[in-house]
């Protein structure tokens, strides 16, 4: 078994792709397990992971047109590592797997790990170092950032316990609302629901690159026929109702906070 399994969802992002896995040589990764998962319909992506073969411990299936929901509940049942890192398009900083590798020993539920925002001096979260075992001030202290594929490590092994629940509850959002349905977010409630040993890493241990706002598609809709934008879908709409899904597990007001910043 790995140690820690990074879990990479792409599309039509070769380039991106082959930054990720630059920097990935460049850490110490002989315990750690590549895992990636490709939507793309052509071999671009293919070509880029094959250059990698041998010097990575790389997992890659393709699976044209997939969903990133069903691409991360994929990558987490492909996976064989005792923690689980999502990663997005964005590149690891130089020794942030020696860092990740020394934090899992203390055998966290969950890490929330801090990037620095590409072309800027900020962080993606302003925090201190922080453990702790209230599984709601952690879920208050990340907040809307839960959203954030890249940015949480956590156990595999209570994560894939709930899978098939999450599926269900994604075919019901599906039914309802035509945006992307955070499986990723589901996960991590659940395992932050049942953990209760946390870790806020304050250090930013890779470089983000965060979607535009004009990057979201507009939607048309079913019923109305209005067009609104996808962020209103995707945090206005779904995130609340994931939210309100696993509130009996959290403290009300920490779920009415994070309901009101979505």
């Amino acid at each position: 078994m790995f140690e820690i399994s990074i879990c990479i969802p792409t599309f039509n992002q070769p380039d991106m792709l082959k930054q990720t896995l630059d920097s990935l040589l460049l850490q110490e990764n002989e315990d750690v397990q590549v895992v990636i998962h490709d939507g793309n319909y052509d071999d671009k992506n293919q070509e880029v992971v094959s250059k990698f073969t041998g010097l990575l411990n790389i997992e890659y299936v393709n699976k044209p047109g997939r969903s990133v929901d069903t691409a991360l509940l994929d990558l987490l049942e492909m996976s064989s590592g005792k923690y689980i890192w999502w990663f997005g398009d964005d590149v690891f900083n130089q020794g942030a797997l020696k860092e990740t590798l020394k934090c899992i020993k203390n055998n966290y539920d969950c890490i929330y790990v801090n990037a620095s925002i590409a072309d800027s001096n900020k962080l993606l979260l302003n925090i201190d170092n922080e453990i702790t075992s209230d599984k709601n001030l952690f879920l208050k202290l990340i907040g809307i950032n839960i959203g954030f594929i890249s940015s949480f490590i956590f156990l595999r092994s209570v994560a894939v316990s709930h899978i098939d629940i999450v599926k269900n509850h994604m075919i019901e959002e599906a039914r309802s609302v035509p945006a992307p349905t955070f499986s990723n977010v589901y996960i991590l409630l659940y395992v932050i629901s049942r953990g209760s040993n946390f870790l806020l890493h304050s250090t930013p241990l890779f470089i983000c690159h965060p979607n535009a706002p004009d990057q979201f598609l507009e939607t048309k809709v079913k019923d109305s026929g209005v067009i609104l934008n996808d962020a209103f879908f995707v945090f206005g709409v779904n995130m609340k109702d994931i939210l309100l899904r696993y509130q009996d597990q959290f403290d009300k007001n920490t779920v009415k906070s994070l309901i009101n910043a979505s």
